[in-house]
This record gives C-alpha cells, sequence and structure tokens, in this order.
C-alpha cells in the first residue's frame, strides 16, 4: 500500500521516499570493514595520522563505487574513479596553497566544466567525475600538514587497499562451489543465475500486480550480467571451457527471459511448478554443476509450449557448455568524444561547472570574510554542490531533503558518539563501522549522507578533543605535530608560553610549516 501511495506522489517526493530493495551484499560490508579502519589503525601508529584520514577517504570513496559484479569489472568500477580522484585531489593541492581566491575559484569551475562531460560517457565515467571533483575541493581546503604527492600516494593507496580486498578476499558462493573456477569468476555465474532467478519471479507473477516489477527486476538482471560477462576478463569470445559454459548458460536464459515476458503480457495463468525449472538452473549455475532433471512441460497453450522449448534448449546449452559468442557494444575513441563534447555532454558540464564553481566562490567568499569564524572547513560547500548537481542521482528536490535531512541526522549520531566514545580506539572502530555500512546505505541517497557524515566527521573533526592526549597534565607547548593527530584539528599556536609556565619544559625548536594556513 505504502508502495502504491508513493507511486502517485510527485516524482520528486516518490524517489525522496523510495529505496532499493534486495539482499544485503555481505561480501561489500566486509570489504568496508577492513577498508578505512584499519588503514587509520595503521597510520595512527606509523605517528602519520593526516595520511591515514586521506587514505580512509579514498578507501570510503571506494567503497561508494564497489558494486556486485565481476572481479574484473570492479578494477574498472574502482580504479578508474580511484585515479580521477588522486589527479583532483593533487591539482586541488597545489592549487589552494598557491594560488588566490580567484584564481582558486576559476580553476574549480574549470575542473567542473571537464567532469561534467566526462560523465556523460556512462557509469564508470560518471562516478570519476564526482570523485574528480569532491577531492579537488577537498585538497583545495583541507590543511594537510604533508605534501601534495605525498597525500595523492596515501590517496592511491587507500583506494588500492580496497581494490585489493575486491580482488582478494573469497566470496560464499567462491567457499561452497568449485573453488578454482568460482573463486574466479563468482561475480559472472551470480549474475547469470540472477538471470534465470529473475524468470522465475516473473514466471511465479504472471497474471498479478508485480508482474510489473518483476519483468523491470528481469531486465535489470539481463543487463547486469550482459555487463559482466563483456567485462575486460570475459571478451566477446571466450577463451576457456568456463567462459564458454557461462556465455551459454546466459544466452540460454534470453529466450526464457522473452517467453516469461511473452506469458506476463498475456496475463495467462501459469501452472505453479512453471517457476521450478529457471530455480534449478540458477542453481546449477552457482553450483557449477549439470542441470540435473527439470518439471515436466505444460503444452496447453502456445505461451507455455514456448517456454517449455526455451527450458529445454537451455538445459542442453548447460549440459554442451558451449553458446555463441557476446556480441557487445564497444565505444571507440571517436564514439566517446562525441559523447563528450556532443550536446548532452556540453549541457552536463556546463550546469556542473557552474554549480561547482558557484559553490567555491560562496564559500570563498564566507571564508575569507569570517561570516562563520574562523573554521577551515569551507570545502563542505563545494562538495556538497557536485552531489546536488550531478543529473544520475534523481530528482534534484529529492536529493535536496535526502543531503538535508542525511546531513543534520548525521551529525547528531556523531555528537552523540563522540560524547560516548573513548578516544582514538572508538572513533577509529566508528570509522570500520561506517565504512561497513556504506554499500548497504547506498540503497537510498539520505541514508548514504547520514552514513558518510558520520565517517567524515569522524575522521576530520573527531580528533579535535584527543589533540590533549599526548600532552602530559602539567601542560607542555601545544606543537602541531606532537598533539594534533588530524589535520585541521589544532588551535594552538606554535609559539607562546607553556601554559602551566613551568621552566622544566626544554624549549623546542619552531619547526617550518609544510603548507599554508587557510
Amino acid at each position: 500500500m505504502f508502495r502504491t501511495a508513493a507511486h502517485a506522489l510527485p516524482p520528486w517526493l516518490g524517489h525522496a521516499l523510495n529505496a532499493q530493495r534486495g539482499p544485503v551484499p555481505w561480501n561489500a560490508v566486509v570489504r568496508g570493514a577492513l577498508a578505512g579502519g584499519p588503514l587509520l589503525s595503521a597510520a595512527l601508529v606509523a605517528g602519520r595520522a593526516s595520511l591515514g584520514v586521506v587514505a580512509a577517504i579514498a578507501a570510503m570513496l571506494a567503497g561508494i563505487n564497489d558494486r556486485p559484479g565481476s572481479r574484473r569489472t570492479s578494477v574498472r568500477r574502482i580504479g578508474v574513479p580511484a585515479l580521477a580522484g588522486a589527479l583532483g585531489l593533487l591539482v586541488g593541492t597545489y592549487a589552494g596553497r598557491h594560488l588566490g581566491a580567484v584564481a582558486l575559484t576559476l580553476v574549480l569551475t574549470g575542473l567542473g566544466l571537464v567532469a561534467g562531460c566526462v560523465s556523460a560517457v556512462g557509469p564508470v565515467a560518471s562516478g570519476a567525475g564526482t570523485q574528480l571533483l569532491v577531492t579537488a575541493a577537498v585538497g583545495a581546503g583541507m590543511p594537510l600538514p604533508d605534501p601534495g604527492w605525498r597525500s595523492v600516494l596515501a590517496f592511491l593507496a587507500g583506494a588500492g587497499w580496497l581494490l585489493l580486498l575486491r580482488l582478494v578476499l573469497p566470496t560464499p558462493t567462491s567457499v561452497t562451489g568449485d573453488l578454482r573456477l568460482d573463486f574466479r569468476f563468482d561475480g559472472e555465474r551470480a549474475a547469470v543465475a540472477d538471470v534465470y532467478e529473475a524468470v522465475a519471479a516473473l514466471l511465479d507473477a504472471v497474471g498479478t500486480e508485480h508482474a510489473v516489477a518483476r519483468r523491470a527486476a528481469l531486465t535489470a538482471a539481463l543487463d547486469h550480467a550482459q555487463d559482466a560477462l563483456a567485462g575486460p576478463r570475459l571478451r566477446r569470445r571466450a577463451a576457456t571451457a568456463a567462459e564458454r559454459r557461462l556465455h551459454a548458460q546466459y544466452a540460454a536464459a534470453l529466450p526464457l527471459g522473452e517467453a516469461a515476458t511473452a506469458l506476463a503480457w498475456a496475463e495467462r495463468a501459469v501452472p505453479p511448478r512453471a517457476g521450478e525449472g529457471p530455480r534449478r538452473l540458477a542453481a546449477a549455475v552457482r553450483g557449477n554443476t549439470h542441470a540435473g532433471p527439470l518439471p515436466a512441460p505444460s503444452r496447453t497453450e502456445p505461451a507455455l509450449r514456448a517456454l517449455d522449448d526455451a527450458l529445454l534448449h537451455a538445459a542442453q546449452a548447460f549440459d554442451r557448455g558451449r553458446g555463441p559468442d557476446l556480441h557487445v557494444r564497444r565505444r571507440s575513441p571517436r564514439s566517446v568524444a562525441q559523447a563528450v563534447l556532443g550536446p548532452g555532454g556540453r549541457e552536463y558540464g556546463l550546469r556542473a561547472g557552474l554549480c561547482f564553481g558557484a559553490g567555491a566562490a560562496v564559500a570563498q567568499a564566507l571564508h575569507h570574510g569570517h561570516w562563520y569564524g574562523s573554521h577551515q572547513h569551507w570545502y563542505w560547500l563545494p562538495a556538497t554542490a557536485v552531489f546536488l548537481v550531478k543529473p544520475d542521482l534523481g530528482p534534484l528536490v529529492s536529493r535536496v531533503l535526502c543531503r538535508a535531512a542525511g546531513t543534520v541526522l548525521g551529525a547528531l549520531l556523531f555528537a552523540g558518539f563522540a560524547a560516548v566514545l573513548p578516544r582514538p580506539e572508538g572513533l577509529v572502530v566508528l570509522v570500520a563501522v561506517c565504512g561497513a555500512l556504506v554499500p548497504v546505505a547506498a540503497r537510498h541517497f539520505a541514508a548514504q549522507t547520514t552514513v558518510v557524515t558520520v565517517l567524515v566527521l569522524a575522521l576530520v573533526i573527531g580528533r579535535r578533543r584527543t589533540a590533549g592526549l599526548r600532552r602530559p597534565a602539567s601542560g607542555r607547548r601545544c606543537w602541531p605535530a606532537r598533539s594534533c593527530w588530524w589535520p585541521g584539528t589544532c588551535r594552538c599556536r606554535g609559539s607562546g608560553a607553556p601554559a602551566s609556565g613551568r621552566a622544566s619544559t626544554p624549549p623546542t625548536r619552531p619547526r617550518t610549516p609544510t603548507s599554508r594556513t587557510y
């Protein structure tokens, strides 16, 4: 009833109230828990907290792009945006340190124009454009004590660590089935098996109000399986027996999907056992086994005969293990250039560039005018504009509402956690927990904003009150390298009398700052 009412609402409000459904991606949850938290712990132990913050932010952004699919596909989905993020961090860091407010705003506007045009190429390019702008804003505004190249290496290390976890850690299917083959092609097998499960779900919903939603789910499963099989590992021409078998299983699912769709359009009742055959085929795909016995055919109507014929041909394809090569559309450099420089790319680029540049200009004006105090986190405004201006993240009004609600809720949650958690152990655990929740929270923009807000606040601001942990009770001088573990959290000057006035405190030679003060 709630979903029916949501469809009757305006699109922007329905999008804000609607969340994606599906099983919990436990594999991604485990990877998220093992990414940011351990990196931050290692950096704290090594005395490189600022680099740990950058690495944890990179792991968080990589976790947002950690989606279901094959391992080789994840290299493109995670690696390309990570490289773009490293480039944005490099440009933003050096531009923020060496350029004035006006020149910095122009540089960020140009980056927004380029990122917007590139985002029109496809989903991976869109993720790369988003990370390029976010990291450029962070690099320009976050006062990091390390050189720019060192921060870039830390960013690549953080993203590379999560990508390494994605490539190395086994999945439940690889543990229960044929370890060698399923470990290599677990993502592809799961994608093809989901197609057969979607066919079975559509057959179960024939003649009901859920048929339209199940048909859309089948289309999405087919698209996802084609993307998985067309990744860098499984090309159009399969080379090994395992690849040929997966191609054959996917090709055999296409007639099944067409027959199930025809039955759904006809709204004819089907036998209850109609979905049992596709489910057995799905289990065979996941277990890397033969199809086995299938239900007896029901040849009472032409549509049912077509379904039975498709099921029989699928069983034969499972036994033969060979099918036609997968034909996919490959983008040529010319088509990529047309997408970037075409009308859609130009419009996308102008929108992203103007909004990102306007956000940076307003933030610079507020920062240099000290309208909100001497805070150094002006980069939040242009970074927020990036997520609000992206057309591929839903209607604008819905994104604004979800972003505002998620930010407020995340700030309140962090305030509560910061008041009760021990430092630094508690906040490191909080970073690990938030990293584990990122794949689950990605189903709704407000939930994702809440989790990301808590994680970023724990990284950037959460260590401010722990600056005195390394100082004795007598109150030594407050040197940034000794008392501040988090970038942008030290408020004490490098020169000044000790708080306690004790003469026993040895004088310390002031250090030359490695980055300018914002």
